[in-house]
């Protein structure tokens, strides 16, 4: 490894402790009964020497973080509360240091990559913080494994060697122990050799019998493997309670408006977004680059939909794609770096992604007298307008209006910044 990328890591690495020292100082624990306490006692009921769990669905399927639990308790005697926390804040080290592999991978620059880890690392719902409010989720753990396995699949993608397929098979058999909706990956490498332009889409259609024939089926191995694992989390886990997918994800699809997906998309990402929309044609060039990206956002943009209500959560999960792309927008625009209109849009995550607020305890009952601007400001605020689907219907509008008044007004600026430019240029 070279000097340089160990550096890489050992800034990360010292950030981070940093930057838990002071949420060791500020935030507090807001919730000890939701998902968390499900996943908690999974492992709970393994240090009981139960061999089969038995807790309320979906949660009762998501064995693997809370066995590993089980695990480091035994070993260690540190109670399964407390290794879960550390737990997630090793995965969520980990999270950003493969984080910055991956941009790597892509070409990504020194500078740029540490800014896309610092969006990561610093976002109000993001893995890394809200474990500090809800210790016992896996969602530091999901994410981690998400970025890992994307990962490989760009080494496949790049030296097409089986011993890839291999490694993302072994991946993808224990992925689903921590998350069914790991199946997302090798679903979407089925699509690593594909492309998604009109003359590729038409050939395909056009002759079918043909592209079965040549279709490498190896590509399947992921997903089969996946499948396989899933059959034994059937075998080994017996969750309890009403639960129907389908009767779900049929309300949600029904109840859950696009405007609040796209909020959720603002509250993740933040006006990062204005350079997604203004540099589309690099945004198009890097999905048909990566197709296998372009199908594995697919599937999480579903899920976010019907899979479950906390929009933000799922979206966290693109962030090995949509944070690689806007590295790779900053990298073909550094030009940027000497503007207004970039800083102006690290600025205001201050704000979007509340790096200067904490999360606030919850209670339903208090009507925050804030000031609503992009986000409510301030730490004694409403809890539940933070989250898109969960805000009042007055509140999320008001964002709405807020988040697409001053994305106009970014644009407008990042326009006349490029005639500018290119005035001076000539």
């Amino acid at each position: 490894m070279k000097l340089k990328s160990i550096s890489d890591q050992l800034i990360i690495t010292a950030v981070f402790i940093a930057f838990l020292l002071i949420l060791f100082g500020t935030q507090k624990v807001g919730i000890t009964d939701q998902d968390g306490s499900c996943y908690l006692k999974i492992a709970e009921q393994y240090s009981q020497n139960n061999v089969i769990v038995r807790v309320e669905k979906p949660f009762g399927y998501r064995i693997g973080q809370p066995f590993l639990v089980f695990v480091v308790h035994k070993i260690t005697g540190f109670d399964n509360y407390s290794v879960f926390f550390w737990m997630n804040i090793i995965c969520g080290l980990l999270s950003l240091l493969l984080l910055n592999h991956l941009l790597k991978l892509n070409g990504i620059s020194t500078p740029i990559r540490m800014m896309m880890v610092f969006v990561l690392m610093c976002n109000y719902l993001g893995p890394i913080r809200f474990n500090f409010f809800e210790r016992t989720l896996i969602d530091s753990i999901s994410l981690m494994y998400f970025i890992f396995m994307i990962i490989f699949c760009f080494h496949y993608q790049r030296d097409g060697q089986f011993s890839d397929i291999f490694i993302l098979s072994i991946l993808s058999f224990f992925g689903v122990f921590i998350r069914e909706t790991m199946l997302v990956v090798p679903m979407a490498f089925l699509f690593i050799k594909s492309s998604f332009s009109m003359n590729s889409l038409r050939n395909y259609f056009s002759h079918p019998v043909k592209n079965l024939k040549s279709m490498d089926f190896s590509l399947f191995l992921p997903l089969v493997s996946g499948l396989a694992g899933t059959v034994f989390v059937f075998i080994l886990a017996r969750p309890v309670g009403e639960y129907s997918l389908l009767e779900i994800g049929w309300y949600l699809i029904t109840h859950k408006s696009i405007t609040t997906i796209i909020l959720a998309y603002f509250n993740v990402f933040g006006f990062f977004i204005v350079l997604w929309i203004y540099y589309f044609r690099l945004v198009k060039y890097f999905f048909v680059e990566n197709s296998f990206l372009f199908m594995f956002t697919l599937g999480i943009f579903i899920l976010s939909w019907f899979g479950g209500a906390d929009n933000e959560r799922f979206l966290f999960w693109l962030t090995p794609v949509l944070l690689p792309m806007t590295g790779l927008i900053l990298e073909k625009n550094k030009h940027l770096f000497r503007s207004i209109p970039l800083y102006l849009i690290l600025l205001s995550y201050l704000i979007t992604g509340r790096v200067i607020f904490i999360i606030p305890p919850i209670n339903s009952d208090s009507i925050s007298n804030a000031v609503y601007f992009l986000t409510p400001l301030g730490n004694s605020v409403n809890f539940y307008d933070l989250w898109s689907y969960y805000c009042r219907a007055k509140t999320s509008n008001l964002f709405l209006f807020q988040y697409s008044s001053v994305t106009l007004f970014f644009l407008a600026i990042l326009y006349f910044h490029d005639r500018f430019r290119k005035g001076k240029v000539r």
